[in-house]
């Protein structure tokens, strides 16, 4: 499978630089992960050897199920690393609230100026602009057709409720639940390394001896700071998890693998006929040509 993923990276890869593929197909190609759905075709269709390769390809599409997605977790909990995961599994896309102002800052766009000039002042990006980045990126076209992962946000009840009200709702909330002692001890073992920008844990993931000396620490990163961010978390998530009745927790101490095992057994549950409208097919199930698309995000 391993094999056959990286043949059909390399073909799409190839495709999308190839010298007589216009930008435009370039472009939809890295924006809709085409090279992500064939690579989770072809392991589909390797794993489970079908004696009719062809129609269990076209039962795959008829039944292609997108999701929306809320990750809750406190600081260092994995929800990024699970995000990418569930990036490169389903194709979905990881919209992160820092990554999504960074973008709006630089590109120069209404909201991005708006927010740079609080940001200029040193004051907090208030939540109207924030949430109205959020849904905006949310309607952008390869969300609505790969459905998307929410990192951290919302962080406040007044942003679940500001959500909402511009439609946007996901198929589930998931909580990555790490007690606060081990949140602590994996905030404050953080180094990095200034030349390479990677970072290392003194514990999980230590650096090499040759560079411990050169390695510097982020000044929150100590026990104080820690324990002060938890407990704004606790107070700022209980209503929040009340709020989406759909939240399923999900243990955030075990390894990274199980734990995106765990959140994929979450979404083949959901996946299931239950007659809900949970998700969007991208393709209808009669002709296999796209689906018409939601109003709503």
């Amino acid at each position: 499978v391993e094999n056959c993923s990286t043949i059909m990276e390399g073909a799409t890869g190839n495709l999308a630089a190839h010298q007589h593929v216009g930008g435009d197909i370039a472009k939809y190609i890295e924006s809709f992960h085409v090279s992500t759905l064939f690579r989770n075709l072809l392991q589909d269709l390797v794993r489970e050897k079908p004696e009719n390769p062809l129609q269990f390809l076209k039962d795959r599409v008829d039944n292609f199920v997108t999701y929306k997605i809320i990750i809750v977790g406190a600081p260092a909990a994995g929800k990024g690393t699970q995000c990418d995961l569930l990036m490169s599994k389903y194709g979905m896309t990881h919209i992160s609230t820092g990554d999504l102002l960074r973008d709006e800052v630089q590109t120069g766009t209404k909201l991005g100026l708006d927010a740079k000039g609080f940001m200029d002042a040193g004051k907090l990006v208030p939540d109207h602009v924030v949430v109205e980045m959020v849904s905006n990126r949310i309607t952008q076209p390869d969300c609505r057709h790969n459905g998307w992962v929410l990192d951290g946000f919302p962080r406040t009840l007044e942003q679940a409720h500001a959500l909402r009200a511009l439609g946007v709702e996901p198929d589930i909330c998931i909580f990555l639940n790490v007690p606060d002692e081990e949140i602590e001890e994996r905030v404050v073992g953080r180094w990095s390394d200034p030349i390479t920008g990677k970072i290392y844990h003194l514990k999980f993931n230590p650096p090499p001896p040759e560079i411990r000396s050169r390695l510097v620490q982020r000044i929150d990163d100590n026990t104080e700071k820690v324990k002060a961010m938890l407990d704004t978390f606790h107070a700022n998530t209980e209503p929040i998890l009340q709020f989406y009745s759909s939240f399923v927790e999900v243990d955030g101490t075990q390894g990274k693998v199980k734990v995106f095992s765990d959140i994929c057994a979450i979404l083949d549950q959901l996946a299931k006929p239950t007659g809900s409208t949970m998700g969007e097919s991208f393709y209808s199930a009669d002709t296999g040509a796209p689906a018409a698309e939601p109003e709503a995000a």
